[in-house]
């Protein structure tokens, strides 16, 4: 017997709705991110970080232009393996910062913020339509 019952359309627009959701989030943190990077807002407060975590302030630069291309990747249709490579740079800078933080001894505090973006693209990625995927 053939089944005909239709896809759960209430759970596909829940997934969609939560990828959604998670890679506006995401995509705004690259955003917000690579202005912090470049000094455009928060003066000096990410070159304070850097210097206390111990990494040469032309990080800063790396880091900026990264996260732009990244955003930029995730957004434009298309580019399949380089949204792939997208998603891993941005889990490398999120998940490096976590052990930076955890390596220097900051408090939990210092934690909270590499979790959460971490886990913003994670589930931007593992909730990614077919169509998104290679």
């Amino acid at each position: 017997m053939i089944d005909t019952k239709q896809p759960n359309t209430s759970t596909s627009k829940a997934k969609k709705t939560v990828y959604w959701a998670t890679t506006g989030l995401f995509i705004f943190e690259l955003i917000s991110g690579a202005l912090w990077d470049f000094n455009l807002v928060n003066k000096s407060y990410a070159a304070n970080v850097l210097t206390h975590l111990g990494y040469p302030l032309y990080l800063l630069t790396i880091l900026g232009i990264a996260k732009s291309l990244a955003a930029i990747a995730v957004v434009v249709p298309g580019f399949l393996r380089l949204k792939e490579w997208a998603y891993a740079g941005a889990a490398f800078i999120f998940i490096g910062a976590l052990f930076s933080h955890i390596l220097a001894g900051d408090g939990a505090a210092a934690f909270i913020a590499p979790i959460v973006f971490t886990f913003f693209v994670l589930s931007s990625y593992f909730l990614r339509p077919a169509n998104k995927k290679l």
